[in-house]
């Protein structure tokens, strides 16, 4: 009896397993603010921890900044496209390592909570404050003082194209260890600037002849 009452249990009942938890990471990415954005801002060089991250201010992250981090971060996935909502989405689900349908839908459903409710650019300032850049570095704050010994504010194009590359592979393009690679995905990244009319030809042109570090 209990063998027939388990198949004959109606399709609404496997439904509600998979709805219920969905909505609730729905919820829960309206209302819950992101971790990052809870912590305290710093002023001035940053002394940055191994793996800990040290606030930009909003001020810090410029339009430029954004525009380059937002660029890099496009690519296609295979269950929904890469975006930095995706990418928020990620880091609220701490344990997201599992490939199972729910933990997917529950991915899934973080990032258009996060997509339709967050503006893009306060996006792309937590992702910047919350995303490692490889060698221990979180933030780009401490990324900016540790590869160009400079504030964000003050980067070039090249450098903030450079930085921009690192989060979607820091060993893979880290301009130390791997300098071409490092500087083929910069230069990706100040060609599709151009493209999108942040900068001018002229100014891709330069920024693409600096070297990768100084």
């Amino acid at each position: 009896m209990a063998l027939q009452a388990t198949r004959a249990r109606p399709q609404s009942a496997h439904f509600k397993v998979f709805a219920a938890p969905a909505f609730a990471g729905f919820i829960i990415a309206l209302l819950t603010p992101h971790p990052f954005q809870q912590q305290a801002l710093a002023q001035g060089p940053p002394v940055c921890f191994h793996k800990r991250s040290v606030l930009a201010s909003p001020g810090e992250i410029t339009p430029l900044i954004v525009q380059a981090i937002t660029v890099a971060e496009q690519q296609n996935n295979w269950i929904l496209p890469d975006t930095i909502a995706t990418e928020l989405a990620k880091q609220r689900l701490h344990q997201f390592k599992s490939r199972t349908v729910l933990s997917q839908l529950n991915w899934v459903v973080q990032s258009i909570g996060i997509e339709w409710t967050v503006p893009l650019g306060e996006q792309v300032k937590v992702y910047a404050n919350s995303v490692h850049f490889g060698r221990g570095i979180v933030g780009i704050r401490c990324a900016s003082w540790y590869f160009f010994r400079k504030a964000p504010p003050d980067l070039s194009v090249s450098e903030i194209a450079l930085l921009a590359a690192l989060p979607k592979g820091p060993l893979t393009y880290d301009p130390i260890r791997r300098p071409e690679r490092a500087k083929q995905r910069r230069d990706g990244i100040i060609d599709q600037l151009a493209a999108a009319g942040a900068i001018d030809n002229a100014a891709a042109a330069t920024a693409k002849s600096e070297p990768l570090l100084t």
